[in-house]
């Protein structure tokens, strides 16, 4: 039987990125959908705590 069809459902994949620049830092969340991608980005922190939220977003933690 030939199989010509997705099984299972598509999911975007999405890509995170900890950006930093000027004393402050944010993360950016990109959905690489069908047609072009879909941006968001957190607000900015100072350095330090930006870094603690991509310990949080890269063990799980982060909400």
């Amino acid at each position: 039987m030939p199989l010509n069809r997705c099984l299972s459902p598509h999911v975007p994949l999405a890509v995170y990125e900890l950006c930093t620049a000027g004393g402050q830092g944010f993360i950016r969340r990109t959905l690489q959908r069908e047609g072009s991608p879909e941006v968001h980005e957190t607000h900015r922190w100072p350095i330090p705590r930006a870094y603690e939220m991509w310990a949080a977003v890269l063990s799980g933690m982060a909400r």
